[in-house]
């Protein structure tokens, strides 16, 4: 946070309003879909996810996709969008 902090104030006033979101890569529901396979959880692996700034469209936009996604039932989210 104190990253974007410093990062506006270097903006100009115009551009100060933009907003991001945190973003988890990969997704939230991913990462858990990949740790719940069964070798990873015999192997002790987790996946490591990343914090990346993220504007609100995009985010707005992968939310609603992970969203009808999870709530169609999808086994493999990596073969959504």
């Amino acid at each position: 946070r104190l990253l974007f902090h410093r990062k506006q104030r270097l903006l100009p006033t115009a551009q100060k309003k933009i907003m991001f979101h945190g973003d988890h890569i990969p997704p939230v529901s991913v990462a858990k879909q990949i740790n719940n396979r069964w070798y990873n959880r015999k192997l002790g692996r987790t996946v490591a996810q990343r914090f990346y700034p993220q504007c609100t469209n995009c985010s707005n936009k992968q939310g609603g996709l992970l969203s009808r996604a999870v709530n169609a039932g999808h086994g493999n989210l990596h073969a959504v969008g």
